[in-house]
């Protein structure tokens, strides 16, 4: 039997892991203009279930917040994908969730620095 997530998914396997840092890692980003677009956007993601989904939304909201402050709900995502991603990536690499947010802090400072921000209009 597989085990599964907090939110009842499939748990990651541990070449997906290696992947889902990768997404963090690389700084391209597409992202909406305006706040609608990029909230409905993210929402999809999140609801796919998909881990390299919430990477992206992850991804994208925390580079977004270093170029301007979030809205709440925008925030309100962030915290969620954080949550999910720390928690699905420790129990997968059998790592304490601690360990695996200073793994996912150094991936999105990499990515940050490279940032490459594509708006979609």
């Amino acid at each position: 039997m597989k085990q599964r997530t907090a939110d009842g998914r499939p748990l990651a396997l541990l070449r997906e892991v290696v992947r889902v840092m990768e997404v963090l890692r690389t700084g391209e980003v597409a992202t909406y203009d305006d706040w609608k677009g990029r909230f409905q956007a993210n929402s999809e993601k999140m609801r796919t279930g998909d881990i390299r989904a919430v990477a992206e939304v992850l991804k994208s909201l925390t580079i977004l917040a270093e170029i301007k402050p979030l809205s709440y709900r925008e925030r309100k995502m962030l915290d969620r994908a954080r949550f999910l991603l720390v928690s699905e990536l420790a129990e997968a690499g059998n790592k304490t969730p601690e360990k695996v947010e200073i793994e996912i802090d150094s991936a999105l400072a990499d990515s940050v620095k490279g940032a490459k921000v594509r708006i979609a209009h």
